[in-house]
C-alpha cells in the first residue's frame, strides 16, 4: 500500500538519524495501536530524583532520571514522526543523563493503526477529532506512568502538534497531570487568522493558478495531475 511504501522510503532516513540506542513500543489504544520510538526510560523520572540532585532528601526512587522526559507531537495531522528526528540530539548529546524522549506516530499515520483498515465505513471528518488525539496522548502518558502523582513531562508540538499540545494543556489544566513545560513550534494561534494570512500569500500567485486551485478545492479533488503540474512548474 502507499502508506507502507512511505514508511519504507523513510526507513533509511530514520536509520541515519537514529544513532543513539532506542527501542520501539506499540501501545494499545482501544482497538488500535499507537507506535512509539523511545530514547532512555521516560518512566524513570520523578520529582524525587530532581530533589535528590539538588541535595535534598528524596527517599525511594532517588536513583531515577533527573531529566524531565519530552513527548514530541508531530504535525499534519498525518505527517509521521520522522521529520522530528533531529530532536534525538536532546538525548544523545548528554548520553549519561540525556533527556528521555518519546516520538510517536499519531493514529492514522506512519507505523500506528489505520482505523479505516478496521472499519471502512469510518467518516474521517467525524472520526479524527481533537478529542481523539487528546485521548491517544492520555493513553501514551499512562503507558509510561507519566500520569501518576509526582511524575513530570514536557510536550513539544510542531504545527498541528503545537495545536494538539495547546488543547491538551487547556483541557487537562485542572487534572493534576504533571505537564511541566509546553513548547509550541510554528503553530497557528488562530485558524481564522491563519486562513486570512494564507489567502494573502495566495493573492501573490497568478489569477489562473488561483482559479485552478479554487476549482479543485470546491470539488474536493486537491491531488490530480492538473493541480500538481502548475505547483511543480
Amino acid at each position: 500500500s502507499s502508506r507502507h511504501a512511505y514508511c519504507a522510503k523513510h526507513s533509511s532516513l530514520t536509520l541515519i538519524l537514529s544513532m543513539s540506542p532506542h527501542h520501539t513500543v506499540e501501545i494499545k489504544f482501544g482497538q488500535y495501536t499507537t507506535w512509539c520510538k523511545v530514547f532512555g526510560d521516560p518512566s524513570a523520572h520523578s520529582k524525587k530524583a530532581v530533589n535528590a540532585q539538588d541535595g535534598k532528601e528524596a527517599g525511594k526512587g532517588a536513583k531515577s532520571s533527573t531529566k524531565v522526559p519530552l513527548v514530541i507531537l508531530h504535525g499534519g495531522p498525518a505527517i509521521p514522526h520522522q521529520y522530528m528526528s533531529p530532536h534525538e540530539n536532546l538525548y544523545s548529546k548528554d548520553y549519561l543523563d540525556g533527556t528521555p524522549l518519546v516520538f510517536y506516530d499519531q493514529i492514522g499515520c506512519g507505523h500506528s493503526s489505520y482505523p479505516h483498515d478496521v472499519d471502512e465505513s469510518i467518516d474521517p471528518a467525524k472520526f479524527y477529532t481533537v478529542d481523539l488525539f487528546i485521548n491517544e496522548l492520555d493513553s501514551l502518558l499512562k503507558h509510561f506512568k507519566l500520569d501518576q502523582e509526582g511524575r513530570q513531562f514536557d510536550l513539544l508540538g510542531h504545527s498541528w502538534g503545537g495545536m494538539l499540545g495547546a488543547n491538551y494543556a487547556i483541557r487537562r489544566l485542572e487534572t493534576g497531570v504533571g505537564l511541566k513545560k509546553l513548547v509550541i513550534s510554528n503553530s497557528p494561534a488562530s485558524m481564522e487568522l491563519w486562513g486570512k494570512a494564507t489567502g494573502a500569500l495566495l493573492d501573490a500567485f497568478p489569477h489562473e493558478f488561483r482559479e485552478t486551485l479554487k476549482r479543485h478545492e470546491d470539488a474536493g479533488t486537491t491531488a490530480p495531475p492538473q493541480l500538481l503540474k502548475p505547483n511543480m512548474e
